[in-house]
């Protein structure tokens, strides 16, 4: 009969036990990190979205002028990667990391919301984006700030 030698899982354990801490933390104090959490997974599924198959480029006037600028494929793959970094970023907790995410984000969606607002201005769509990035320049700010103090 072998015995294990825990040493070797421990680090693994800990590691795990430190991302729970956080995700709770994030989750049931920090509101601000919770809302950038969310803006995170968010962004990453509707890039998920976008790379599926169903051409949703076609079926939306405001995503034609964008198709001409990108694939939906492209978008969406800029859209994952920028929310999976802010999901990673939020756990790790660097706030110098969050910021540059958050400009990452802004500057994402400033190109969903321009194009978007030109071929039709008040539609769902443009205003569900406009908030987005209204959010992510809040978060972009209020991390500049904390990254001041």
């Amino acid at each position: 009969m072998t015995t294990h030698n825990w040493q070797h899982i421990k680090p693994i354990i800990l590691f795990v036990r430190h991302i729970g801490e956080r995700v709770q933390q994030i989750i049931f104090i920090s509101r601000a990190e919770l809302s950038e959490l969310w803006l995170g997974v968010t962004t990453a599924l509707w890039g998920a979205w976008l790379m599926l198959p169903a051409k949703s480029f076609e079926t939306a006037s405001s995503f034609t002028l964008m198709g001409r600028i990108a694939n939906e494929d492209v978008w969406g793959m800029i859209a994952c990667i920028i929310g999976m970094a802010k999901v990673i970023a939020v756990i790790q907790g660097n706030v110098r990391w969050r910021k540059l995410i958050a400009l990452c984000g802004v500057s994402f969606w400033i190109m969903v919301v321009v194009p978007s607002a030109i071929a039709c201005p008040f539609s769902p769509g443009t205003i569900n984006y406009s908030s987005l990035l209204a959010l992510n320049m809040l978060i972009f700010f209020n991390l500049s700030w904390k990254e001041q103090r």
